[in-house]
């Protein structure tokens, strides 16, 4: 099982979560799919033994969003902040 984080600047909404969700939740292989409007983050988890790490960002490219690998907080963050830390 393997898992990636995005950031997804054009996440401001909970519309844009559930089109993103849905089209990344529906792919074969993936099996979990986090999202935070907050934080403008998506996690996913996958099989990768069926999907790879490829086939997910080609897959972001095709929604039509920007999405980029997310920043480590350093953990605790609540992503009030957008994932930058500057809460703490």
């Amino acid at each position: 099982m393997q898992s990636e984080t995005f950031h997804i600047p054009a996440m401001d909404n909970q519309a844009v979560a559930n089109f993103l969700a849905n089209a990344v939740a529906n792919a074969p292989g993936v099996t979990g799919v986090r999202i935070s409007t907050a934080a403008k983050r998506m996690q996913v988890s996958y099989d990768e033994t069926a999907f790879s790490s490829a086939d997910l960002h080609a897959l972001l490219e095709r929604t039509g969003y920007q999405a980029g690998a997310a920043k480590e907080s350093g953990g605790g963050c609540c992503g009030g902040c957008g994932g930058a830390g500057s809460c703490k």
